[in-house]
């Protein structure tokens, strides 16, 4: 069993906090409307991860118990956060270090997940979740204002019924044709 030393537990939270940052740096690279849908994913794998812990070794079926149920949880508000609101998904990713803490190291169980991953998994999560809270806040950020798949839709159909008019108005269609999207 790993003895959480300060030094231990500091050095695990920076790196967390380090493979936070690059992570949203990748995450913001993304196209507009798909850094939801993927903080929505890693956020069901973040809580999988665990699972797979717990089966790796051989935790026992209690654990395995708590661990898919907490998996089902955050992958519940994975997925609502796509469908309603992005407050769900900053909902799971500021709840998600309370797991690792509450369930994890207040409950030491070495045979669940390895020290390590835990802490750092508090800090990566609380920069996520801060990241997806200020995002929301933020107008300045409009890769989440187009989050909604409705407006996605619109704004993609739009765009397509315009260039159908550019064609047609260039000649390269005839007007009034049935033209394939």
């Amino acid at each position: 069993m790993t003895t959480l030393t300060a030094g231990f537990v500091l050095f695990w939270l920076v790196v967390g906090v380090l493979l936070g940052g690059l992570f949203l740096l990748a995450v913001r690279q993304r196209r507009p409307g798909h850094q939801s849908i993927v903080l929505s994913i890693t956020l069901i794998v973040v809580a999988l991860v665990y699972v797979a812990f717990a089966l790796a070794n051989r935790a026992g079926w209690r654990w395995l118990l708590l661990e898919v149920l907490g998996a089902g949880v955050y992958t519940m508000a994975a997925f609502v956060s796509i469908q309603r609101s992005l407050g769900w998904l900053v909902l799971g990713w500021a709840t998600h270090p309370l797991w690792d803490v509450g369930v994890h190291l207040v409950n030491r169980q070495p045979n669940v997940a390895p020290a390590w991953y835990e802490i750092a998994c508090v800090s990566f999560d609380f920069i996520v979740a801060a990241y997806v809270f200020l995002a929301q806040i933020q107008p300045a950020w409009p890769d989440f204002q187009a989050r909604d798949t409705e407006q996605l839709d619109e704004k993609a159909w739009g765009n397509r019924l315009q260039r159908i008019e550019e064609r047609a108005e260039s000649g390269m269609i005839a007007p009034g044709s049935q033209q394939s999207f």
